[in-house]
């Protein structure tokens, strides 16, 4: 029996919209990334309904925080674009960003 691969959200949402692109069957596109069927179904379905839900106004942002060896702020949109700012980056600048301002 073959190892299970936990994928986080992201990580599937990720892979979903690569399908998206590959113009493959999700048979095909499971087959070539080695995903299980019924899990990658279970994400699409997951993944339609964030999209829902995103075309109806808020969804909420996370903030993550790290110990890495550079300071820095990441700011991870909810369709997966991450921008990495120095911690120099004045605080104005980040709320923008987040539409917070």
């Amino acid at each position: 029996m073959g190892k299970i691969i936990k994928h986080t959200r992201e990580e599937m949402f990720s892979i979903i919209e690569e399908w998206e692109l590959s113009g493959m069957n999700k048979k095909q596109f499971c087959a070539q990334k080695g995903i299980g069927e019924w899990i990658f179904y279970y994400w699409v379905k997951q993944f339609k309904s964030y999209r829902e839900e995103a075309a109806c106004g808020f969804v909420p942002m996370k903030a993550k925080f790290s110990q890495a060896h550079t300071k820095a702020i990441s700011v991870l949109y909810p369709n997966g674009v991450r921008v990495e700012l120095p911690e120099t980056v004045p605080i104005n600048h980040v709320l923008a960003l987040v539409h917070l301002a």
